[in-house]
């Protein structure tokens, strides 16, 4: 399973920290080797996530496609595995 952590999302919000009557959100997936760190590449601060959380909605959210991209190609990986481990019946 897969952890998922919220940043503002600069691309919303032209890298501002907005109010969060018009906050938006970009959730990213968490490397499982480093927790600091995003399937995408980019490092994630926790300060800023618990901080989001606790502040309630957003008035947008979004995933990030690069994170999103790399879960998806590794359940494909896993789907051939389980595949190949199979008997093949007659």
């Amino acid at each position: 399973m897969y952890e998922m952590r919220a940043e503002f999302d600069p691309d919303a919000t032209g890298g501002l920290e907005n109010t969060s009557s018009s906050l938006a959100l970009l959730w990213h997936v968490i490397s499982k080797e480093d927790n600091q760190m995003a399937l995408c590449g980019q490092r994630l601060a926790q300060t800023v996530h618990e901080s989001l959380v606790a502040g309630g909605h957003a008035a947008t959210e979004r995933c990030c496609s690069p994170c999103l991209a790399v879960v998806r190609a590794s359940m494909q990986a896993a789907e051939v595995q389980v595949g190949a481990a199979q008997p093949v019946r007659s």
